[in-house]
């Protein structure tokens, strides 16, 4: 008898972490394809786009009419801070030109 107990109690645990997983998969394969979304949202969009992080304001992604307007490559933006974009070393490019 207690050995039944014991099957019992390890099934309905295994199903239980079964069923964890499986929800935790689905919801990042969701998130997965919203961000997707999102990012192909931002390279399709004809005018100046870009996504930062909020936490610490990282680019993360920007498209062709961001940096024909900048002047900055893709590759040089990714993965800088916000404000890098505003210092005072890059005064020189088309992008602050346009705001003094």
């Amino acid at each position: 008898m207690q050995v039944i107990s014991y099957i019992v109690l390890y099934a309905s645990i295994t199903l239980w972490n079964f069923g964890l997983i499986y929800l935790m998969n689905l919801r990042l394969n969701q998130e997965t394809v919203e961000a997707k979304k999102i990012y192909s949202d931002v390279q399709y969009y004809p005018g100046r786009s870009l996504i930062t992080r909020l936490r610490d304001g990282l680019f993360i992604e920007v498209n062709h009419g961001f940096t024909k307007m900048s002047g900055y490559s893709r590759e040089e933006v990714l993965g800088t801070h916000l404000m890098w974009i505003s210092g005072l070393t890059h005064r020189t490019r088309p992008f602050h030109r346009a705001f003094n």
